[in-house]
């Protein structure tokens, strides 16, 4: 940006001395010029990985909160829960698990792989987060797949975990489940944790 503003005005300057700046050359410069500016601006038009992962968690709170298996349905990966027929009951006991109004959601950021193969790309997210009742404290593991060009039908979770704090085998580190992103939704199943 310094050093293409300058040139820019001493073009105008040379103009103006009676030399002449190809129209052309002035319409590059230009660009140029606003290219510098709005760079900056171009990640601000798309979410951060933070921000995207955060609206999910969101999305599935809300729709535990309000025990709705349709919409928590609807969330989940078709891929990954189409086969599962035990999707109904298996939010009926989530339901149940957490069965206190929610106080509160911690907010971490998300683990984030990309990757790109044979001109498919492919993106997803690992969160660890806690959820606050007025009484408990649940640990939660969600594995979301946020964009697969290959398949749109692996869009969105793959795997939900979920226990009770108290439940759990080491609570100093972040809950991941059993570590095997089993698909669908896995309640009180204790976290694997490395050995001290």
């Amino acid at each position: 940006m310094t050093i293409i503003f300058p040139v820019f005005i001493s073009g105008i300057r040379a103009n103006k001395r009676g030399c002449r700046m190809n129209r052309k050359k002035r319409i590059y410069l230009l660009l140029a010029m606003l290219g510098c500016f709005m760079f900056p601006l171009i990640g601000c038009i798309k979410d951060s990985d933070e921000s995207v992962a955060q609206k999910k968690l969101g999305q599935l709170v809300s729709a535990i909160e309000e025990k709705d298996a349709e919409r928590l349905r609807s969330l989940f990966a078709k891929s990954k829960i189409n086969d599962i027929s035990t999707f109904e009951q298996t939010a009926t006991d989530l339901f149940a698990y957490l069965d206190e109004p929610i106080v509160s959601v911690s907010k971490h950021g998300p683990g984030v792989n990309a990757s790109k193969t044979g001109g498919n790309t492919f993106k997803y997210f690992q969160m660890s987060n806690v959820i606050s009742t007025s009484n408990k404290t649940f640990r939660i593991a969600v594995y979301i797949c946020e964009i697969d060009t290959a398949n749109s039908e692996n869009v969105g979770i793959w795997s939900l975990y979920i226990i009770n704090k108290e439940h759990d085998i080491k609570t100093d580190y972040f809950y991941w489940g059993d570590n095997l992103w089993t698909p669908g939704i896995n309640v009180g199943i204790p976290g694997v944790y490395p050995e001290d």
